[in-house]
């Protein structure tokens, strides 16, 4: 499917001639008296003239080409969505197997060396008590020295399908924000671990008129022309 904007090619070109017209005569223009002034107010109202033109020829068409995004975009969820829940699903059975796998396998190493280890003991007390019966207790104390040497032993690996791999994947949550605000101003953690929101801040500036201070917050005051329609 394909949206174009419906907006014909004379038009198009029109308007760019008039705005490279435009951006030339802004750059000829200079403020330097209250004649001039108005003249660059009276320009500026033609700037704004130009755009409000500009919408109404365009914004109809991209309105249209953005309703037709949606519905497409919609379509298409709604076809893929019952699949990429299917594939998710899959996947955390396979991530789920994966885990109990791992976990078994470290259960009966643990099992199995605990089993090697006693056999070791055992193997080791009895070659003591031969040793001390045939060269006396003196050479079985000697040999008792020496390290238990435990088997090592060997458990059925974790199932493995073909094509699948496994990752490691870490991710962050922040359970305590005072704690890491703390360590940021601490030097315990990197500063980008707190990012200001200068959304909110701004607002808190325009709301306030920077009346109220915030710790290491600056509230400057920006001049903004406003300029009614001619």
């Amino acid at each position: 499917m394909t949206t174009e904007i419906a907006v014909n090619e004379p038009t198009q070109t029109e308007f760019q001639r008039r705005a490279q017209d435009i951006s030339r005569g802004a750059h000829q223009l200079a403020v330097v008296d209250e004649q001039s002034l108005n003249c660059v107010v009276r320009f500026r109202a033609n700037c704004r003239a130009y755009l409000a033109e500009l919408d109404a020829t365009f914004d109809e068409s991209i309105k249209a080409a953005h309703e037709a995004h949606k519905k497409a975009i919609a379509a298409k969820n709604a076809l893929a969505g019952p699949v990429k829940e299917a594939d998710t699903y899959c996947g955390q059975m396979i991530a789920n197997f994966r885990a109990a796998e791992e976990r078994r396998v470290e259960r009966e190493k643990r099992e199995a060396e605990g089993i090697a280890r006693k056999k070791a003991e055992a193997d080791r007390e009895k070659e003591l008590k031969r040793i001390e019966k045939t060269q006396g207790k003196a050479a079985a104390k000697e040999a008792a020295k020496a390290p238990l040497i435990v088997a090592p032993v060997i458990v059925k690996e974790a199932a493995q399908a073909d094509g699948v791999s496994y990752r490691d994947k870490f991710i962050a949550r922040v359970v305590d924000a005072s704690a890491l605000i703390a360590a940021v101003a601490a030097d315990k953690a990197a500063p980008h671990f707190v990012t200001p929101d200068i959304s909110a801040l701004t607002k808190f500036a325009q709301a306030t008129k920077g009346s109220v201070a915030v710790p290491g917050v600056e509230f400057v005051v920006e001049k903004v022309v406003v300029q009614k329609s001619v």
